[in-house]
């Protein structure tokens, strides 16, 4: 699958629980580790799921804050040539 807005092929996923075991759901957020765009993921019962761009200002402010704090990190390490700094 792809970013719908970078293009990148995305082929994995991390819960931010820690829980390596669950899959993503319907309407999981997830954010683009290439461009750090906001996504949900959407199952398709007639081929592969898909994500669609997602707008965090639906989320309560916990999570958005999670949300923002993950694309944060991603743009400043994209800045940096892939390193996270601190």
């Amino acid at each position: 699958m792809e970013c719908p807005e970078c293009g990148k092929k995305l082929d994995s996923a991390a819960p931010v629980d820690g829980n390596v075991e669950k899959l993503p759901a319907d309407g999981d957020i997830m954010v683009c580790v290439y461009c750090a765009s906001v996504l949900a993921w959407k199952t398709n019962p007639q081929g592969p799921p898909r994500f669609e761009r997602f707008d965090v200002e639906t989320l309560d402010n916990s999570e958005r804050e999670v949300v923002e704090a993950m694309r944060n990190l991603i743009l400043t390490s994209n800045e940096n040539g892939g390193k996270l700094v601190s």
